[in-house]
């Protein structure tokens, strides 16, 4: 897990204080079915919604898309979690996803965001060569979900691990 932090301060607020005028909230997205109290719980999947896939959202679970921004008022989140949810999007709305994030944060924020670390996957990978097992391959693309359509992660994965998406659009790390 890695925790970052909003940089820039707002001219009317200290580290971890309100915008004067907004309220303070805590924001999730990409919830699934986790929709702690307390929280504005977002989640984007219309077939789960609908419940197509057998399941259907807690009615706490509002519809909400990070790319095309949520319905929060910028400044306003103290803290955004986001589990395992960036990973599935292409490289252009990971990069929207991460300023919408940040938009919605206030200065001092906090984003709590949880993604699949491709240089363990790589360890293992190299390591089940090594040790002359056939289904090396297999293992490590199934393990980057790969043989799933629409899954990105990889790439995000590579370019999460030198933070510089995150250090670009103004995040530090704590």
């Amino acid at each position: 897990m890695l925790g970052f932090e909003r940089r820039r301060h707002h001219r009317h607020a200290r580290k971890g204080q309100r915008i004067p005028g907004h309220a303070m909230v805590y924001v999730q997205y990409g919830c699934g079915s986790s929709a702690p109290e307390g929280w504005l719980n977002f989640d984007a999947s219309l077939k789960e919604r609908l419940g197509i896939r057998g399941k259907v959202f807690p009615r706490k679970v509002r519809y909400g898309d990070i790319v095309r921004g949520l319905p929060i008022k910028d400044g306003t989140a103290k803290a955004v979690y986001a589990s395992h949810i960036l990973e599935h999007l292409t490289r252009a709305d990971f990069e929207t996803a991460l300023r919408n994030t940040w938009r919605i944060l206030i200065p001092g924020g906090t984003l709590r965001l949880i993604m699949p670390d491709l240089e363990t996957g790589a360890v293992a990978y190299l390591r089940r060569l090594r040790n002359g097992m056939l289904d090396a391959n297999d293992h490590f693309m199934d393990g980057i979900g790969e043989r799933r359509p629409r899954n990105f992660f990889n790439t995000h994965a590579i370019f999460l691990r030198s933070r510089s998406p995150l250090l670009v659009v103004g995040f530090c790390f704590h």
